[in-house]
């Protein structure tokens, strides 16, 4: 059953995927099973069909502490997903500095994702080189992407 509030013109079960529908056989007999890999682009890379988002780790407000993050990551990677999404901007660089622990915890997990993140966030404001797309921002983001 979902978890949240629900609102007064859709009753439970009204609408597919609103909240307060309880999920039917069909729902479960229909899932995609996340070993269903697709060819990423040009690149070669066989990627899940659906991404895992890591913005709100470590967020401290409404995302998930640490010792959560790393249980959401278990639950993917154990069911077979292999792709996840950051950013170096995610909660002042907090989400891959979680992702950095949880995979330095884990020694070869790391290997069999493919990590995307975005990089053009500067993190430092009286550096004009520290973000955007230039060769020196980029090298500098993938050398501190999940150093955590």
């Amino acid at each position: 059953m979902w978890h949240t509030q629900e609102h007064a013109a859709f009753p439970p079960g009204s609408r597919p995927g609103i909240v307060g529908r309880v999920p039917t056989t069909s729902d479960t007999e229909n899932r995609m099973p996340l070993t269903d890999y697709r060819t990423l682009g040009r690149s070669g890379l066989r990627v899940s069909p659906l991404a895992l988002g890591a913005m709100n780790f470590d967020d401290g407000s409404w995302g998930s502490a640490p010792e959560t993050s790393f249980e959401i990551l278990d639950r993917y990677l154990d069911t077979g997903g292999n792709f996840v999404d950051t950013a170096n901007m995610y909660n002042a660089g907090a989400s891959e500095e979680t992702l950095g622990r949880y995979f330095a915890a884990r020694p070869g997990r790391r290997d069999r994702i493919v990590l995307a993140t975005k990089f053009t966030g500067s993190m430092d404001a009286s550096d004009p080189n520290s973000g955007g797309a230039g060769r020196k921002a980029i090298r500098a983001q993938l050398d501190a992407s999940c150093a955590g």
